[in-house]
Protein backbone atom coordinates (compact mmCIF):
# COMPACT_ATOMS: atom_id res chain seq x y z
CA UNK A 1 0.00 0.00 0.00
CA UNK A 2 1.26 3.19 -0.44
CA UNK A 3 1.36 6.25 1.50
CA UNK A 4 2.25 9.72 0.97
CA UNK A 5 5.38 10.86 2.80
CA UNK A 6 6.98 6.88 3.05
CA UNK A 7 9.31 6.41 0.20
CA UNK A 8 8.27 2.95 -0.13
CA UNK A 9 4.94 0.65 -0.31
CA UNK A 10 3.80 -0.46 2.82
CA UNK A 11 3.40 -4.64 3.35
CA UNK A 12 -0.28 -5.68 5.19
CA UNK A 13 2.08 -6.83 7.91
CA UNK A 14 3.10 -3.37 8.57
CA UNK A 15 -0.88 -1.82 8.90
CA UNK A 16 -2.94 -1.51 11.59
CA UNK A 17 -5.72 -3.72 12.52
CA UNK A 18 -8.69 -1.29 12.15
CA UNK A 19 -6.83 -0.19 7.89
CA UNK A 20 -6.83 -4.26 7.57
CA UNK A 21 -10.23 -4.50 8.49
CA UNK A 22 -11.34 -1.41 6.53
CA UNK A 23 -9.35 -2.59 3.13
CA UNK A 24 -11.31 -6.24 3.62
CA UNK A 25 -14.23 -4.63 4.55
CA UNK A 26 -14.13 -2.46 1.10
CA UNK A 27 -13.26 -5.80 -0.58
CA UNK A 28 -16.65 -7.28 0.68
CA UNK A 29 -18.43 -4.78 -0.02
CA UNK A 30 -17.50 -3.15 -3.29
CA UNK A 31 -17.11 -7.01 -4.77
CA UNK A 32 -17.75 -6.85 -8.65
CA UNK A 33 -20.12 -10.15 -7.61
CA UNK A 34 -22.15 -9.11 -4.74
CA UNK A 35 -22.86 -11.49 -2.01
CA UNK A 36 -26.37 -12.93 -1.91
CA UNK A 37 -26.75 -11.95 2.32
CA UNK A 38 -23.37 -10.43 4.00
CA UNK A 39 -23.27 -10.34 7.59
CA UNK A 40 -21.19 -7.47 9.38
CA UNK A 41 -20.61 -8.19 12.59
CA UNK A 42 -19.16 -4.79 14.58
CA UNK A 43 -17.32 -3.87 11.67
CA UNK A 44 -16.90 -0.33 12.95
CA UNK A 45 -14.19 -1.76 15.80
CA UNK A 46 -10.43 -1.13 15.29
CA UNK A 47 -11.20 1.93 12.94
CA UNK A 48 -10.71 5.45 13.57
CA UNK A 49 -13.76 7.52 13.67
CA UNK A 50 -13.45 9.85 10.88
CA UNK A 51 -13.83 6.40 8.86
CA UNK A 52 -17.32 5.82 10.17
CA UNK A 53 -19.18 8.16 7.73
CA UNK A 54 -17.57 6.41 4.64
CA UNK A 55 -18.08 2.93 6.33
CA UNK A 56 -21.96 4.02 6.40
CA UNK A 57 -21.83 5.16 2.84
CA UNK A 58 -20.39 1.76 1.37
CA UNK A 59 -22.83 -0.17 3.50
CA UNK A 60 -25.66 1.66 2.08
CA UNK A 61 -24.60 1.09 -1.68
CA UNK A 62 -23.82 -2.32 -1.29
CA UNK A 63 -26.77 -2.66 0.58
CA UNK A 64 -28.50 -2.12 -3.17
CA UNK A 65 -27.48 -5.07 -4.75
CA UNK A 66 -27.18 -7.47 -1.28
CA UNK A 67 -28.78 -8.16 1.95
CA UNK A 68 -26.76 -6.81 4.34
CA UNK A 69 -27.42 -7.41 8.31
CA UNK A 70 -24.90 -5.42 10.41
CA UNK A 71 -24.97 -5.82 14.10
CA UNK A 72 -23.45 -2.99 15.88
CA UNK A 73 -22.50 -1.34 19.20
CA UNK A 74 -22.33 2.27 17.70
CA UNK A 75 -25.90 3.59 17.78
CA UNK A 76 -23.82 6.37 15.50
CA UNK A 77 -23.21 3.79 12.60
CA UNK A 78 -26.47 2.18 13.08
CA UNK A 79 -28.42 5.84 12.40
CA UNK A 80 -25.97 6.64 9.53
CA UNK A 81 -26.75 3.51 7.92
CA UNK A 82 -30.97 3.83 8.31
CA UNK A 83 -30.42 7.75 6.88
CA UNK A 84 -27.95 6.77 4.25
CA UNK A 85 -29.85 3.06 2.96
CA UNK A 86 -33.33 4.14 4.09
CA UNK A 87 -34.00 1.39 5.98
CA UNK A 88 -35.02 1.43 10.06
CA UNK A 89 -32.37 0.11 12.40
CA UNK A 90 -34.13 -2.48 15.00
CA UNK A 91 -32.50 -2.47 18.53
CA UNK A 92 -32.41 -5.06 20.78
CA UNK A 93 -33.15 -4.67 24.97
CA UNK A 94 -31.64 -6.99 26.87
CA UNK A 95 -34.48 -7.01 29.78
CA UNK A 96 -35.21 -8.56 33.23
CA UNK A 97 -37.73 -10.94 31.18
CA UNK A 98 -36.28 -11.66 27.68
CA UNK A 99 -35.16 -9.42 24.81
CA UNK A 100 -37.67 -6.62 23.59
CA UNK A 101 -37.02 -5.28 19.77
CA UNK A 102 -37.24 -1.73 19.43
CA UNK A 103 -37.88 -0.51 16.02
CA UNK A 104 -40.36 -3.12 14.50
CA UNK A 105 -44.01 -3.37 15.06
CA UNK A 106 -46.25 -5.84 16.93
CA UNK A 107 -47.45 -7.51 13.55
CA UNK A 108 -43.48 -7.62 12.38
CA UNK A 109 -42.12 -9.24 15.37
CA UNK A 110 -44.86 -11.98 15.10
CA UNK A 111 -43.87 -12.85 11.85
Amino acid sequence: MQTPGILRPLEARELSDGTLRYLCLIAALLSPRPATLLALNEPETSLHPELMQPLAELIAVASQYSQIWVTTHSQDLAMMIGKLSGNKPINLIRTETGTQIDGLSAWEQLI
